[in-house]
């Protein structure tokens, strides 16, 4: 299995990742990856995704992080909806209109890997590419 495109680190009590990423919307593609493994760890390649529209709204490229992975913890509690992808239409610092690609599981069935409360704003910072570097970002999740 391929290595994922981000890290994730030890926090108290809750889980965080790191992200390094080409621009503004792979970061949130990773983001939205991250979240979904942490979740639900992959069990392969050939998972059957579905697609969700989803637009959210923010003051800031961090309110719009924090905005979007939040909708997708709210439709992993309501639906059972793990996130595995995004692909976007939209998105400036202050919206993201898109698709979440999702893998349905059956909560009645399956439990989850860990029970994500919410993306939380503790240490958040979206950080920009520099000349020469990518563009970063550590998320913590409230667990």
């Amino acid at each position: 299995m391929a290595r994922p495109p981000y890290t994730l680190l030890d926090h108290t009590g809750d889980i965080a990742f790191a992200i390094e990423a080409a621009d503004w919307p792979d970061l949130l593609q990773v983001a939205t990856r991250a979240l979904g493994d942490v979740i639900l760890e992959p069990a392969d390649a050939t998972e059957s995704l579905e697609p969700i529209a989803l637009e959210v709204d923010g003051a800031d490229r961090e309110d719009v992080l924090v905005a979007w992975l939040n909708e997708a913890v709210r439709l992993f509690d309501e639906r059972g909806y793990v996130p595995r992808a995004a692909t976007f239409d939209v998105l400036d610092d202050e919206a993201a209109r898109g698709t979440l690609w999702v893998l349905p599981l059956d909560l009645q069935v399956a439990e989850p890997d860990r029970v994500v409360k919410a993306a939380t704003y503790h240490g958040l910072a979206v950080m920009p590419a520099d000349e020469d570097g990518p563009w970063r970002a550590t998320v913590v999740l409230d667990l």
